[in-house]
């Protein structure tokens, strides 16, 4: 015969620490959110950031992600090239003159694998 209070008291114990692992995951958890919407924020403000500056540059610059279209582009990409700032989202080759979507000089690597690049002249 089993004894009830014995099993009843493990059942319940059990129960006492499921319940305080569940109480830290969710504590974790709330964390995790919390890092994340900070982080998140920060990357907005960043590409707002970015796009202020590319609006500035009279440098023609584009920022190409890691398929090679055109994400963004500055004041003086859309001067020298027309209809590029309409053409975001499609391939640089699709839009810039073959020679030019040839000659791309990498400024630096964004995170993410999108490059600012800087049109030849």
């Amino acid at each position: 015969m089993v004894d009830n209070a014995t099993e009843d008291g493990r059942r319940h114990a059990g129960g006492d620490e499921a319940r305080v692992e569940l109480d830290r995951a969710a504590d974790d958890l709330e964390r995790l959110i919390e890092r994340l919407d900070e982080r998140t924020q920060r990357v907005e403000w960043l590409e707002t950031l970015l796009d202020e500056v590319l609006e500035l540059l009279t440098v023609p610059a584009l920022v190409i992600d890691d398929e090679r279209r055109i994400v963004a582009a500055s004041r003086g990409a859309e001067a020298q090239v027309p209809g590029v700032a309409e053409s975001l989202g499609r391939p640089a080759t699709a839009v810039l003159p073959k020679q030019m979507a040839d000659d791309l000089s990498v400024v630096a690597t964004l995170p993410g694998g999108s490059r600012l690049v800087v049109l030849p002249t």
